[in-house]
């Protein structure tokens, strides 16, 4: 016998061991969603690469004052598990874990009061405050949280100026999405 397979209802399977034979792989394999997520194989653990996306924007964007705005990255540095989203700068969990969000922001000239802020699934992240305010004089900041997310969630990086308006610079805005576990 070759091995066994756990399936819940579709052709994925939930877990998966095989080895029996001589000339097989000694191996335990784990999966959430489709997705591999622990795979033991000849007396080794191996972790797959975590679901990751780096991105950036290219552009420069201008952003009105006293207004607040979705920043969309067009740059794909980094996509594994194809979670960010570059039309509308959406990064959505592929499955549900810890992950790891870092927004950085640079914009031309000094602004009066400069915030960043990360929502989740279009809505401020309760009990946290999802900003991050730089007050006054600054050209940007970052803002790092990490939040523990169902599959299907999706995260979206904002951009606010106070009574200026300013550029969010191209090449210099960037952001991490990181599934730590």
């Amino acid at each position: 016998y070759n091995g066994v397979q756990s399936y819940q209802g579709d052709a994925t399977p939930a877990w998966e061991i095989s080895g029996a034979k001589a000339n097989a792989t000694n191996q335990f394999k784990l999966f959430t969603g489709g997705t591999l997520m622990l795979h033991f194989e000849n007396n080794r653990m191996n972790v797959p690469e975590q679901p990751i996306a780096v991105v950036e924007k290219t552009t420069n964007t201008s952003v009105s004052a006293a207004s607040t705005q979705i920043i969309i990255f067009d740059e794909l540095r980094r996509n594994h598990g194809s979670m960010y989203n570059t039309s509308n700068g959406r990064f959505t969990a592929p499955v549900a874990g810890n992950y790891l969000i870092t927004v950085e922001l640079a914009a031309t000239g000094q602004s009066n009061i400069f915030h960043i802020g990360i929502y989740l699934n279009n809505g401020a992240i309760t009990p946290l405050d999802p900003w991050v305010n730089y007050g006054d004089g600054q050209r940007g900041g970052s803002r790092t949280l990490a939040l523990n997310l169902a599959a299907g969630d999706y995260l979206t990086a904002m951009g606010h100026f106070g009574s200026n308006s300013g550029t969010l610079e191209a090449n210099r805005c960037r952001a991490t999405f990181y599934m730590l576990g």
